[in-house]
């Protein structure tokens, strides 16, 4: 059996030593990388959910617009055109005038 000299055990003992805790390092910064990834995915997940939540208001904003909209076409459909209604009124208030002013003249005869 050949012994290694005692400088090289030992600097086996201390690589050994060494490559444990560069291991325990890099679990610990794995654990601390995990933590950080966690609390920044709860921040954007927030931030989402707000969103989402301001998307929908305004969807539904947008739906009751449409609605308005599609209402006010239908009742502006639904009316006649508004100047020969407003000639056929100016014609009866002429009318009306002529007998007035007929009846009057008549009265005051």
């Amino acid at each position: 059996m050949v012994f290694a000299p005692l400088y090289l055990r030992t600097l086996r003992r201390y690589t050994n030593a060494v490559i444990i805790i560069i291991i325990i390092i890099i679990i610990i910064c794995q654990f601390i990388c995990y933590n950080l990834v966690i609390i920044k995915f709860q921040e954007v997940l927030e931030d989402e959910k707000a969103a989402l939540a301001s998307h929908q208001t305004f969807q539904e904003a947008y739906n009751k617009c449409c609605v308005w909209i599609r209402t006010l076409t239908d009742r502006l459909a639904s009316c006649t055109d508004g100047q020969s209604d407003w000639e056929k009124l100016q014609a009866h208030i002429d009318q009306i005038k002529v007998i007035f002013r007929l009846f009057f003249l008549e009265k005051c005869q």
